[in-house]
């Protein structure tokens, strides 16, 4: 039987979860905050991270896993790989948080403002369309006879 160890996400680590969650929501902050801390830990080898090492080391099921990491790379917080295996077919692939935490951090939180300055501008623009359109006479509703 082969024995397998995974590195897997503390109470101690939650501060950069936090502070990624801003930004990402809880779930992908997670995942994200499992590729920086992997790759900034010295007793943990720099390779990227499988799938099964994710769901592992943050203790999440496959789905909110999978989507978290499309999301990251969607962003470009993460990048995918393939990783060598003795087994047959096709290798799998493992992920990797593209840059470090402060870099990250900063993406994160730029992406974050950029979104919210958005909304702000919708509902500004809105709010223009709706006193444009109560200022028109010729939308006023017209008297009943």
């Amino acid at each position: 039987m082969r024995t397998q160890e995974f590195w897997i996400l503390s109470d101690d680590d939650q501060r950069v979860i936090d502070r990624l969650a801003v930004g990402l929501g809880e779930t992908s902050a997670r995942v994200l905050a499992y590729l920086l801390l992997r790759r900034e830990r010295d007793e943990i080898p720099n390779a990227p991270a499988t799938q099964l090492a994710v769901r592992i080391g943050t203790g999440m099921n496959r789905k909110a896993v999978a989507d978290a990491l499309a999301r990251l790379e969607e962003r470009s917080l993460a990048s995918v790989t393939t990783v060598q295996n003795a087994g047959r077919g096709r290798p799998p692939k493992a992920w990797y948080a593209s840059a470090g935490l402060e870099t990250i951090v900063e993406r994160v939180y730029e992406h974050h403002a950029e979104e919210l300055l958005e909304r702000a501008f919708d509902v500004l623009d809105r709010g223009r369309r709706a006193r444009s359109r109560s200022m028109n006479p010729t939308n006023r509703p017209s008297p009943s006879a």
